[in-house]
């Protein structure tokens, strides 16, 4: 098969797929604490820095412990992907490293959520894949790569 020909099938496959009447989906997630949130298999993992004093640099991880997605669905494409979620439910288990990430760095008081928009679709049955998006952050809108995938178990896309 030429190559031409196999980007013609997917371009049509993919057109025929949009024609499909979208299917709209929206779920909030919700988790009482860090542990909790973690042991799930529906979480959002962040990674950030934090330098003390200027001059040491450690990394950290969290968990966002409530956030909500929304979609279409048509067939196997899920696009308009939206993720949003407060800021003050970024949790990385660290009381104090919290208070300076909500404050210090988000500006939590004035900046209360946190957005992140898909730029193309993902597919059902994508296995872990990097996507672009959008975040839009303190007012301001960022492109970002994000780690996603969309399995599909016992018919449910998870």
């Amino acid at each position: 098969m030429s190559k031409f020909y196999a980007i013609l099938l997917l371009t049509c496959s993919l057109l025929l797929s949009w024609q499909l009447p979208a299917q709209s989906l929206s779920k909030s997630f919700s988790h009482k604490d860090f542990e909790s949130a973690e042991k799930s298999s529906d979480y959002i993992k962040f990674e950030g820095k934090s330098t003390k004093f200027g001059l040491v640099t450690t990394s950290f991880g969290g968990i966002v412990k409530d956030f909500s997605v929304s979609a279409e669905k048509r067939g196997q494409a899920i696009g308009n992907i939206i993720v949003k979620f407060p800021i003050e439910k970024m949790d990385t288990d660290s009381e104090s490293r919290d208070e300076k990430m909500h404050g210090l760095c988000f500006d939590s008081k004035k900046y209360k959520e946190l957005k992140i928009e898909f730029k193309r679709p993902i597919f059902a049955g994508d296995k872990e894949k990097t996507v672009d998006a959008e975040m839009t952050i303190r007012g301001k809108k960022k492109k970002i790569k994000i780690k996603i995938s969309a399995v599909i178990e016992a018919g449910k896309l998870v």
